[in-house]
């Protein structure tokens, strides 16, 4: 059988067509390993010190628990600072409107 240009190109769509439902299945499979671990294994895992594992821990926190949702917030406030590549000093609190305390 000689190898022409359609089956040529017939061989290399099905080879992309297959790779590209191997990708979809690796995925997937990921995805489903990771909804079964959740957020609280995350919360759990030593490598997870610091403000990682704080700001994991926090996403468990109950919204009654003032004293964790105190340091939630200081957690909250130093990512964002970190990100926006604010120095400590210069760091502003969270934005309120006008007239409300």
């Amino acid at each position: 059988m000689p190898l022409g240009t359609a089956s040529t190109l017939r061989a290399l769509a099905l080879g992309m067509g297959g790779l590209a439902v191997l990708v979809a299945a690796i995925e997937f499979a990921e995805v489903a390993v990771r909804e079964e671990a959740g957020p609280a294994a995350a919360a759990d895992d030593p490598a997870t010190d610091g403000p990682a594992g704080t700001l994991a821990r926090c996403r468990t926190v109950a919204p009654d628990d003032e004293a964790a949702l105190e340091g939630c917030r200081a957690a909250w406030e130093e990512a964002r600072r970190r990100f926006f590549g604010l120095p400590p000093e210069t760091a502003v609190g969270p934005v309120r409107p006008a007239g409300v305390e």
